[in-house]
């Protein structure tokens, strides 16, 4: 979000919440305000975010879950403004800069102004509070061991930011851009960037283009500098006519921008208009904001996973060196008996013998090591005790190894299970989970207020013979769909790798090849393999059996059938979605 959007917001802003008053204020997240207005019988609430990937200010619809205890922060912010009424809200120099100004009452019980500056600027972006010049606090305190030129602590007096020399876009003087513009040359896009407050690349392009028909005119092949600043003090007199709030979609649908007006230069882009920035910037950043927040939460978990998968990759790899030590331990116990049978033709202090090997078919001699500190006899039960050790390992590693592969393949499911999430519920199961099945160190305070889960719905899919096909997107879905599925239903899931369990609905008893082919490019799809060459296993739900101990879904299963499947999303796309 650039300054010229930014400018657009605070004079829609403007026109809707001066005059209210501030309810409520809640913190979600520690770089995010929520501050819940009334405005003549309507309640609004205005989202203040200084995340440094996605800041941004605007009403919003949506609602957020609360920490259970209130931050610092917000304890200060509710003892400051609430009560108290939104009496002016302006963009500083048309920069990425906002001054809101609340009366509010003070400790004596009179009414002053409290300010909120919100600092829209990147990994530089800031929400701070600001009375009679002093800072109350600011949303990300900036000490001097993080800035030299400028902190940002309690107690401190508040210093803007530092301005640059530029021009606001909505009070420009013609004369002021006149002088900017006689000694200037390179390209027109430059300049506008340069010497405009708030334009980003992607905006100065679209200025010139307006201006000149090209994006990146070089400003001495423009003719009359005189004409040309009339040209750019004209557009920027008639920016705010051009407002029709818009987002800009990708080829999926999805918006990847919002802005004021539409811009010539996305010539190809698919746009939707809305009512308001609000509404564009609220739509833009809900999904975004929510996938940024996901990622930071899933990281640390994710790395526990993994290493969790190393872990029993390598007792996996242990156990295995242990079962091929066949012949190794069946030698320690034949030279311990040997040494015990011959130990008075031993002699002291010798690093080995050479002894008749009365195991041998072909009466051969056998070389034994010896410790030269030990006798015969030491050295026979030295010998007796590694056979012991490693018999006893050997006997064991069966049984590990299905123990450490139920958690291997529960690890595993559940870093897919990470890569499906679509919600901060689905991390937190995850990572229950994985506390569950010893993968990762359970946490020492659990909170004891639970939000209401909202579990996911999994996926519907109508196969081209009208039939219904079932596809859980995580572990729960999966566990889910086991326990609702019919014995004469068809399970598909793709072999031997994380992925999703897939159900044919009520199928027929011969089971039309197109149906069987989509379902199993689902299971190929909605896997680790995602669509890549890869046998698909099938059978009726009645021969899936669940795993004891085992993490959710892990089933096995019998008389089933496989089949080789590549596909890619062009291909799952064309399936139909249940209505």
């Amino acid at each position: 979000m650039d300054g010229l959007t930014l400018g657009f917001l605070v004079e829609e802003l403007s026109k809707s919440i001066l005059g209210a008053r501030v309810d409520k204020i809640y913190q979600p997240f520690d770089d995010m305000l929520i501050l819940h207005l009334r405005q003549t019988g309507k309640n609004l609430r205005l989202l203040i975010a200084a995340a440094p990937s996605c800041t941004r200010i605007h009403l919003t619809d949506r609602s957020f879950e609360n920490p259970e205890n209130a931050p610092m922060f917000l304890m200060l912010m509710r003892k400051h403004l609430q009560g108290g009424r939104l009496v002016n809200i302006e963009q500083i120099n048309g920069d990425r800069f906002i001054k809101i100004d609340i009366s509010a009452r003070n400790e004596l019980g009179d009414n002053g102004i409290k300010t909120l500056y919100f600092e829209a600027m990147g990994r530089h972006s800031n929400l701070t509070l600001v009375e009679n010049g002093t800072i109350v606090d600011a949303i990300r305190r900036v000490t001097p061991d993080m800035s030299r030129v400028r902190n940002l602590l309690p107690g401190l007096e508040y210093m803007w930011p530092p301005m640059q020399d530029k021009l606001n876009p909505f009070s420009v003087e013609q004369e002021a851009l006149s002088l900017r513009l006689q000694s200037a040359t390179g390209r027109l896009d430059n300049f506008l960037s340069e010497n405009i407050s708030g334009l980003n690349a992607k905006s100065a392009k679209e200025l010139s283009f307006r201006i000149t028909g090209e994006e990146v005119p070089l400003i001495q092949n423009l003719g009359d500098k005189q004409l040309l600043t009339k040209e750019i003090y004209g557009l920027l007199n008639s920016l705010k006519s051009l407002y029709k709030p818009n987002l800009v979609l990708n080829a999926e649908g999805q918006p990847v921008d919002a802005l004021p007006f539409p811009y010539i230069t996305l010539k190809q882009s698919n746009i939707e208009y809305v009512e308001s920035m609000s509404m564009a910037l609220d739509t833009l950043h809900t999904s975004q904001d929510n996938d940024n927040r996901m990622r930071q939460k899933a990281h640390s978990l994710t790395r526990s996973i993994r290493k969790a998968v190393k872990r029993h990759e390598t007792r996996i790899a242990k156990e295995i060196e242990a079962l091929a030590r066949g012949e190794e331990i069946e030698s320690l116990r034949i030279s311990g008996e040997i040494l015990t049978a011959f130990s008075h033709d031993v002699k002291k202090g010798a690093s080995s013998v050479i002894l008749p090997n009365y195991y041998s078919e072909t009466g051969d001699s056998i070389t034994i090591a010896l410790d030269p500190a030990l006798s015969a006899q030491r050295n026979a039960q030295k010998y007796f005790k590694q056979y012991k050790k490693y018999d006893t390992a050997a006997k064991m590693a069966e049984e590990n190894i299905k123990e450490a592969q139920k958690s291997l393949d529960t690890a595993q499911q559940l870093l897919y299970d990470l890569e499906q999430a679509e919600n901060t519920l689905d991390i937190d199961f995850v990572r229950e989970q994985a506390e569950k099945h010893g993968l990762i160190k359970k946490r020492l305070k659990q909170n004891k207020k639970r939000p209401k889960e909202n579990k996911s719905a999994h996926m519907c899919f109508v196969s081209s013979d009208g039939i219904n096909i079932l596809v859980g997107k995580n572990s729960r879905q999966n566990e889910d769909l086991l326990k609702s599925s019919a014995p004469t239903d068809l399970w598909l899931h793709a072999k031997n790798i994380p992925g999703s369990h897939v159900i044919v609905k009520n199928p027929p008893d011969t089971l039309p090849d197109a149906t069987l082919f989509e379902a199993a490019s689902l299971a190929a799809f909605y896997s680790k393999a995602q669509g890549r060459g890869i046998d698909v296993d099938y059978c009726l739900r009645k021969y899936v059996k669940k795993i004891p101990g085992a993490g959710l879904a892990a089933v096995t299963f019998t008389d089933n059938q496989t089949l080789y499947i590549t596909t890619d999303a062009k291909a799952i796309q064309r399936i139909k979605v249940c209505e």
